[in-house]
Order: structure tokens, then sequence, then C-alpha cells
């Protein structure tokens, strides 16, 4: 998929030279109609007939996978902050269109990269929780980086950094969750987790959008938040193995849910906490 990215873009560049963009709009559609009547021919299956039972959810709230999703999480948020951030920063300049086609063929090259060297790393013996930590490394370098090499060179830069992180982040990712939840419906995982993916880039997206930020504090921002990511990662890890439990913040808040839906904040401590041993 990565590939015909990278092949669409040459006929699509040409298209927008030669008819101002309307040309690629109206190939656009036509793609995607072809798109959904092939997709209609899909025979529909059911691929989790059973809700999700307790060793499902005990698999998936492990804390490799609360870690690993955590930063991936932050990784997928970092996306969504910089697609719009450079969006924004390349239009108030002179919104020429070669700086927009050469920040997306940067971005687009590195997630091709970054399918390629998440199979290549994971044969060299390269566990899936270092090429998650190796790319957060690297895109806090690059944002750092990118600060001193001004927009014209930073931001090319980056998004191909970015890109190669999050294809191979989420390469890493996919691969944690099936080693460390073999009972999980993969399907139905997958798919939560992406939806979480998903809202993080929304809005990592959000931020620039209702804030004016110049270039070089955005790649500031993604260096802190990339280096965060990795740090808190590596943190995580270390307290697992001293058997520290990692807090699952999602399970407390649905705890917390359950008590107030009945009644049980008004209690005192002693008694919540006989409900909660039964």
């Amino acid at each position: 998929s990565a590939l015909t990215g990278v092949a669409a873009a040459i006929p699509g560049g040409l298209i927008v030279l030669l008819t101002d963009g309307r040309g690629a709009l109206v190939l656009a559609s036509l793609a995607f109609a072809v798109a959904a009547a092939l997709s209609v021919q899909i025979p529909a299956t059911r691929v989790a007939e059973e809700r999700t039972d307790t060793l499902e959810r005990q698999e998936l709230r492990g804390s490799g996978i609360l870690l690993a999703a955590t930063a991936m999480g932050l990784l997928r948020g970092i996306v969504g902050f910089l697609t719009f951030l450079l969006a924004f920063e390349l239009r108030s300049d002179d919104g020429e269109a070669w700086k927009f086609g050469m920040v997306v063929v940067a971005a687009t090259v590195g997630g091709v990269l970054g399918a390629v060297l998440a199979p290549a790393l994971r044969r060299s013996a390269m566990t899936e929780e270092k090429i998650l930590q190796a790319v957060l490394g690297l895109t806090a370098i690059s944002g750092v980086v990118s600060v001193f090499a001004g927009t014209m060179v930073g931001a090319p830069l980056l998004a191909g950094t970015v890109g190669l992180a999050a294809s191979c982040g989420k390469l890493a990712f996919d691969a944690i969750v099936q080693r460390d939840a073999p009972d999980a419906n993969r399907g139905r995982s997958f798919a939560r987790f992406e939806t979480r993916f998903q809202m993080i880039w929304v809005v990592g997206a959000f931020i620039p959008v209702i804030l004016s930020i110049p270039a070089w504090i955005g790649f500031l921002a993604v260096a802190g938040c990339a280096g965060f990511a990795v740090l808190s990662y590596i943190a995580g890890q270390r307290a697992v193995a001293r058997g520290d439990p990692i807090p699952d913040r999602t399970a407390e808040m649905r705890a917390l849910i359950r008590k107030l839906r009945n009644g049980d904040e008004a209690k005192p401590p002693g008694s919540v906490r006989e409900v909660d041993a039964g």
C-alpha cells in the first residue's frame, strides 16, 4: 500500500500541474468509487462470535501491551500534530505547491522505509519493544535537528522520520499484541486499539488548528513528546522488571464510574473497600 501511494503520487502531481488540481480531484473520486464497488463484494464475516471474556481482557491489560499502547498513542498524536502544523506553516508562507509535495513525498518514503525496516530489525534479534523505543528516540533527535535546520530542510526531514516511526512502530505494536495476548480476538483487539490511536491523532491535529504555532516551536514539541514517550516507556519496563504494577487507568475509571452509579461515594472508606474486596 505504501508503494502504491508513491506510484500514485507521480501521475497525481502531473495532473495537478496540468489541470490546477481539478483533474486530481476527479481522478481521486473515480479511484474511491472503484474501491467502494470492490469493497461491497467482500463477504460479510463475523470474526468475533463471542463476547470478550475475562482471559482476553486480562491479556490485553498486561503491562507490556499497556506500555506499548501508551507509547504508540503518543506517536500517533505526533503524526496528527505534525500534519496540521506543517500544513498551516507552509500555507502561511508562500504556499508553493512543490513545498507541500516535498513534505508529502518525504512522509510517504518514510512510511515505505518503516514497513521494510521493522521486519529487518526483528530478524536481527531486536525485540519489538526495542524497535518501538528506537523509532521514538529517532523522532526526538530528528525534532531537535529540524529546529536548527530550518523549515525548508527540517519539515521534510521530520515528516520522513515521523512517517518511518509511525509505520515501523505500528508493526512492532501489532506484534506485541499478538505475542502477549494470544487468546484475544485479533480483529476485535486491533480495531479497538486503532480507534484509540485515531482519536489521539485527532487530538494532536486539533492543537495546531486552534493555536498558531511557529514551526520551530512545533518541532521542539515533537521532540519533547517523543522523548517523553521513550523515557516513560523505558521507565515503565524497568518498573515491571522490579515487580511494580503498572496501573490500568481504564479499569480504574470504569470502577470509579460503577461506584458513582451505585452511590458508593456516600459510604465511608471502609465500606467501599469491603465492597471492592467482595
